[in-house]
């Protein structure tokens, strides 16, 4: 049971990790961040920030300037970018047993679902015009 938990909150803190990557990104660019959505399903908020119970997906809501292909790259492929470094820290510092790898593997499908061409994901968004949510 302990091992099940410790797999949810990794996968909470590879959302939070992809998420902070969006906001970083958002913060150097000096756009105003409206809000950060952290898991998705029913949760509770704190200000700008919100927690979903499912520890999958999230987003940023985000000043938009009608984005140029640079700035684009930036603001959509910093949370991908931070989930990967995520992902080869957790690898590389785990005891390669069966929870630590199950983990990792959490860890590499959320990147991967953000760079599939699905609606809403950060590959899809990074395409389109006058997308203003990560």
């Amino acid at each position: 049971m302990v091992d099940l938990l410790t797999l949810y909150f990794v996968g909470l803190l590879g959302a939070a990790v992809h998420e902070t990557g969006h906001v970083v990104a958002c913060w150097a660019s000096g756009r105003w961040i409206r809000g950060v959505r952290i898991g998705s399903g029913v949760g509770f908020g704190l200000g700008k920030l919100r927690f979903g119970l499912i520890p999958w997906g999230g987003g940023v809501t985000f000043e938009s300037r009608g984005e140029s292909v640079p700035n684009r790259l930036l603001l959509y492929g910093s949370g991908p970018v931070a989930s990967a470094v995520f992902a080869v820290v957790l690898m590389l510092g785990s005891s390669l047993s069966y929870w630590s790898i199950a983990a990792s593997i959490l860890v590499v499908l959320q990147l991967a679902m953000s760079l599939l061409p699905t609606a809403g994901s950060d590959f899809a968004n990074m395409r389109k015009r006058d997308e203003h949510e990560l």
